[in-house]
């Protein structure tokens, strides 16, 4: 036997979830209204450009010129037992800077591999070595 079908095409709808979609559309959207108009009255800054990092300077690296008459530290000039004074100064602090040993064309060697010599007795391990 056969189940009877019920043909129910009487055209009801069923509305409950229906209105509970609209209700929470209409309240998505006066949230976002509300919101709006809340942030219209806020300035925003603009984003600025970062500064560009510079090289390492003086106070960040120890840059020794080796001149003809002498050395040259960071500015200062020293002699030869100066110039091992403050490399063995700076490298107890424990703090391990770069070193530049910059050497003019007019310096002697020796006072060139007396530096770098200097470098090494204060235990630096980052030295560059530049000509002028």
């Amino acid at each position: 036997m056969r189940a009877a079908r019920k043909n129910d095409d009487s055209g009801h709808v069923a509305m409950t979830s229906m209105i509970d979609v609209v209700f929470l559309l209409l309240i998505f959207f006066l949230l976002i209204i509300a919101m709006r108009e809340a942030l219209l009255g806020f300035t925003t800054r603009q984003a600025v450009e970062a500064p560009i990092p510079r090289p390492a300077t003086p106070s960040a690296m120890v840059r020794i010129d080796v001149l003809e008459e002498g050395y040259r530290v960071n500015g200062r000039q020293v002699d030869a037992p100066g110039l091992d004074r403050m490399l063995t100064e700076i490298g107890r602090f424990g703090c391990r800077l770069p070193v530049l040993v910059a050497c003019r064309e007019d310096a002697l060697h020796d006072r060139f591999i007396y530096a770098l010599d200097m470098c090494h007795k204060a235990e630096f391990e980052k030295v560059s070595v530049a000509n002028r």
